[in-house]
C-alpha cells in the first residue's frame, strides 16, 4: 500500500505558518506593553524621589518659595506624564487582547486540520491493516489448498 499523504498538507502548513506569525506579533505586543509599563514604573520612581527630596527639604528647613514652585511644576508634569502613560499602557493591554484572540483563532483553525490529517492517518492505517489481512488470508488459503 502506498505510503500515508495527506492531501490538505499545504493548508495545514499553511495554518501553521500562519499560527507561528501571529504567535510571534503577540510575543511583540507583550513586549511593548512590558517596555511601556517600565516606563510607567520610571515615572512613578521619579514622583517618589521628588517628594521624598521635598519632604527632606522641608524637615531640613530649607524649603523656599522658589523650591515649592519647582516641586508643584514638576509634580504636575510627572502626574500628566503618569497619567498618558496609564493610557498608552491600557490601550497596550488592549493591543494584546487582540493579538491573543487572532492567535487563539489561529491555532484552532490548524487544530482542525490536525484533527483531520489525525483521522485521515488512522483510516488509511486501517485500511493498510485491512489489505495486510485480506493477503495473508489468501496465502493461508493457498496454502491450506496446497496441502489437501
Amino acid at each position: 500500500m502506498k505510503a500515508f499523504k495527506f492531501r490538505l498538507q499545504t493548508v495545514l502548513d499553511m495554518r501553521a505558518r500562519d499560527e507561528e506569525a501571529r504567535g510571534r506579533e503577540l510575543a511583540e505586543a507583550i513586549g511593548m506593553l512590558e517596555a511601556e509599563r517600565a516606563k510607567l514604573t520610571e515615572l512613578r520612581i521619579l514622583e517618589a524621589n521628588a517628594l521624598a527630596e521635598y519632604h527632606e527639604l522641608q524637615r531640613q528647613g530649607r524649603l523656599d518659595v522658589q523650591a515649592i514652585q519647582w516641586f508643584q511644576t514638576y509634580s504636575m508634569g510627572l502626574t500628566v506624564s503618569i497619567r498618558e502613560q496609564t493610557g498608552i499602557i491600557v490601550k497596550a493591554e488592549g493591543h494584546v487582547e487582540q493579538r491573543r484572540a487572532v492567535l487563539i483563532e489561529a491555532a484552532r483553525a490548524k487544530q482542525v486540520l490536525d484533527q483531520l490529517k489525525d483521522a485521515a492517518k488512522k483510516e488509511h492505517q486501517r485500511a493498510a491493516d485491512m489489505a495486510e489481512s485480506k493477503q495473508l488470508d489468501e496465502i493461508a488459503t493457498l496454502r491450506h489448498g496446497r496441502r489437501s
